[in-house]
Order: C-alpha cells, then structure tokens, then sequence
C-alpha cells in the first residue's frame, strides 16, 4: 500500500483566504446592516443620498434580485472555509 507525503500547507494560501475573509465580512456587515434599516450606516455609506430613498428602492428589488445578493453575500462568506 503506497503511503502519501503530506505537506504543510503554503503560507500564502493563508494569506489569501484571510484576505478572501476579510473581503467577504465586508459585504455581510453591509448586508446586515442594510436589512437592519440602519439609516446612520446609510447615510454613512451612501454620501449625498437620502436613506430613505435607498431603502425605498432595495425594497423594489425583485425577489430573484434579493436572493441572488443573499446567495453572493453568504456564498461569498462561506468560500474561505469550504476550500
């Protein structure tokens, strides 16, 4: 029965799953506080619009649309770990 050697992991695929993480969190903070209604992040992210306005119009998205930003947030948060 043949044996495989088993290396150690590079340190620059730490690196960059870190970094995918990090990037990922990004995108989940926004979402969260998006469906959170948080007008002062909104006001914050969004300079020179009204959040009412922006949560006017994220509440017009088509379902599909809703479930495809869920889906690429989440997905986008779950990579990291998954590979």
């Amino acid at each position: 029965m043949a044996t495989t050697a088993h290396r150690p992991v590079p340190m620059h695929l730490w690196a960059v799953g870190a970094i995918a993480l990090l990037y990922s969190c990004f995108g989940a903070y926004d979402y969260v506080m998006s469906h959170m209604r948080d007008l002062q992040y909104l006001a914050k992210a969004m300079p020179g619009v009204d959040p009412n306005a922006a949560l006017a119009w994220m509440d017009n998205f088509p379902g599909y649309a809703k479930v495809g930003w869920a889906l690429g947030v989440w997905g986008g948060l779950l990579v990291p770990f998954c590979c």
